[in-house]
């Protein structure tokens, strides 16, 4: 899931020099910090992006599996079982269960001023001329955030794939359709 590319997503990446290849080194976490990395999440609008993220990916998924269903045994999913699916997604992929991780991660990516450019930024606080730079090397490390994200959300989520499937077959096994 690409949330935080949504998140940190500019036309001003473009300018970004993407030639050279950006590790970000990790931060120590102090408390404040931390809350930083969590003030920056909430002024980005990430969580609301995250879960409408998530729901889109839901429905993509159900859409599939109903034109594979339709393509190979020309059945139609009934919309009980639909929702059913997109129920698993809604519960599993809360914003509150990967907040804190997230919130770790970019706090371990972005040091204090790098934070506090980005959380200017999505203020609409404008950027002096002499942070242009900065902002330039700021967000060339969003690719390392996004990837960690994307581990961390995959590592710490439900199954709904599996769930999903699982619920297919047993309708389709009940129905007589297998």
């Amino acid at each position: 899931m690409a949330v935080l590319s949504v998140a940190f997503y500019n036309p001003a990446i473009a300018y970004a020099d993407s030639s050279e290849e950006v590790t970000a080194a990790p931060v120590a976490q102090t408390p404040a910090h931390l809350l930083a990395a969590e003030r920056l999440l909430r002024v980005a609008n990430v969580g609301e992006q995250f879960e409408s993220l998530a729901q889109q990916q839901a429905r993509e998924i159900i859409y599939n599996y109903s034109v594979i269903i339709n393509r190979n045994i020309d059945y139609q999913l009934p919309v009980y079982l639909e929702r059913r699916i997109a129920a698993c997604y809604r519960e599993a992929y809360q914003w509150k269960f990967f907040e804190d991780g997230i919130a770790h991660i970019i706090a371990r990516n972005f040091n204090a001023e790098e934070l506090e450019l980005l959380t200017n930024f999505h203020r609409n606080l404008g950027m002096p001329p002499g942070k242009i730079n900065l902002f330039r090397n700021t967000i060339s490390k969003a690719h390392v955030v996004q990837q960690a994200s994307i581990d961390y959300i995959f590592e710490h989520s439900e199954g709904c794939v599996d769930q999903g499937t699982e619920l297919i077959i047993q309708h389709l096994q009940i129905n007589s359709v297998l």
